[in-house]
């Protein structure tokens, strides 16, 4: 007996290792992340002379001016930083660029470097607060950008974190990758397997108020005008965590034709409670020759049949007698498929882990292309203030020529000066004559008044002093 412990207890600890070993086997390798390649982006000329605390102050004084922050301004910033201290600032920028009319220039060099930068120094409150917050912050990454937020996540075996990206992938609809679709389902299963549905949902806030009860003079019920919004999208809007998984399974399992994908898409939408649409789903599939489901995506539909409220019985008895019959059809028809979902997913990751480096190879490539824009936008930029420059001082020059050819031939343009001052002072009188005082009220009429001018003294002493 004393022999057969060890041996059990051996046993479950290789058991244990193998399954951490496949795990860590069949998500991307370390070079997915191309961190040599990323570095390098440091040694630019433009970015080694950029003084950081100094480039803030600047760029956050422009906010307060007419001339505004581009894209280039934050993107130099994000793509410079390497210390946590730096964090609070570009996240600060971010917010208020996205509130100015140049919102639409930021570069995907910024997201992608902000992700990046708050993964290093794992600061993962602050990176969802942002993602989630594509309104006030406008971050909206790329499939590499959410490769490696999951890839992360499922090593650390943050399971919930790799969810929320991949349900924050799938909401914004990226798929040109079938690397990511993959990698996003499997996310989705490993939370499912390890977490509940409700651990998704977000946290609310601690109730800092007093528990005190005021008096009741103390109290003042103001009543204000609220406008409630009666619409909702059915997608950005979602918040049942339920409902954000189960849509997250039903898009990517659109992006894949095989029996897996097929499975996913019912077990998504039975999640997401359009019985209705997964019925029609089901229905589509028996009337065609080849869309065979796994049949553990069928005990997953019952089973959440099953979770229907009891006080809605007579609907409950109604979809699982249609379910039914449908799956009594695909069993009759010989479209279910013996297998289980995750071992599935898992061979199905497997074979897609090759195109990560294709990934590697155009993440490179994308490195020297974002150097390159960011030095055309600041040529660019340039140009435009030497411009502007320029014309201002033109405009100066102007200005001094006019009032020194007015002083100049005064007296030989005295008849028309004194033309000029004596029609003014009569528009002064006409003015002062015109005004009566009547019992009825009459709406003045606005007269746009021309912006005063310096006296002729004083333009003069201003351009000689330039």
């Amino acid at each position: 007996m004393s022999q057969l412990f060890p041996l059990c207890l051996r046993r479950s600890v290789l058991k244990h290792y193998r399954l951490h070993y496949i795990t860590k086997r069949n998500i991307l390798s370390e070079a997915y992340k191309c961190e040599e390649a990323w570095q390098r982006r440091l040694d630019s000329p433009l970015l080694k002379q950029l003084k950081m605390e100094q480039y803030f102050v600047e760029t956050d004084k422009k906010f307060q001016t007419k001339r505004l922050v581009s894209g280039v301004d934050v993107d130099l910033f994000a793509n410079n930083l390497q210390d946590e201290t730096e964090l609070d600032e570009i996240e600060h920028l971010l917010y208020r660029f996205r509130k100015t009319k140049r919102a639409v220039e930021l570069m995907d060099s910024t997201t992608y470097a902000v992700v990046r930068v708050l993964l290093q120094f794992r600061q993962y409150e602050s990176l969802f607060r942002i993602l989630n917050d594509r309104e006030s912050y406008g971050i909206f990454p790329d499939f590499y950008t959410y490769n490696i937020l999951m890839d992360t996540f499922i090593k650390e075996r943050m399971y919930k974190e790799a969810a929320q990206s991949a349900i924050l992938m799938a909401l914004q609809e990226e798929f040109n990758n079938k690397l990511s679709v993959v990698l996003g389902l499997y996310s989705c299963q490993k939370f499912l397997n390890e977490c509940t549905v409700e651990s998704l949902a977000p946290e609310k806030a601690a109730d800092t108020e007093s528990k005190e009860e005021d008096d009741d003079e103390d109290v003042q019920l103001i009543r204000v005008p609220f406008l409630r919004n009666p619409w909702f999208d059915d997608h950005f809007q979602i918040t049942n965590p339920k409902h954000l998984i189960g849509k997250t399974l039903y898009i990517l399992g659109r992006e894949m034709d095989n029996s897996l994908g097929r499975s996913y898409q019912i077990v998504g939408l039975s999640m997401y409670e359009k019985w209705d649409k997964a019925a029609n789903l089901l229905t589509t599939f028996s009337e065609s020759s080849d869309s065979k489901i796994l049949k553990e995506s069928i005990e997953k539909v019952q089973s959440l049949l099953n979770e229907i409220p009891d006080d809605e019985e007579k609907i409950k008895e109604n979809r699982l007698n249609q379910f039914n019959a449908l799956f009594q059809k695909l069993q009759s028809e010989k479209k279910i498929e013996e297998g289980s979902l995750f071992d599935s997913l898992e061979a199905k990751l497997k074979e897609m882990l090759p195109l990560q480096d294709k990934d590697i190879e155009e993440q490179k490539k994308l490195f020297s292309e974002w150097e390159n824009q960011r030095k055309l936008a600041l040529d660019k930029q340039n140009r435009e203030l030497e411009k502007e420059r320029r014309l201002k001082a033109i405009e100066e020059k102007k200005e001094y020529l006019f009032w020194k050819e007015k002083l100049l031939f005064f007296f030989e343009n005295e008849n028309k000066n004194l033309e000029e001052f004596r029609k003014v002072e009569e528009y002064k009188q006409q003015l002062e004559s015109s005004k009566t005082v009547e019992d009825a009220y009459i709406v003045p009429e606005i007269i746009k008044k021309a912006p005063e001018r310096p006296s002729i003294y004083k333009k003069l002493a201003k351009v000689k002093k330039l």
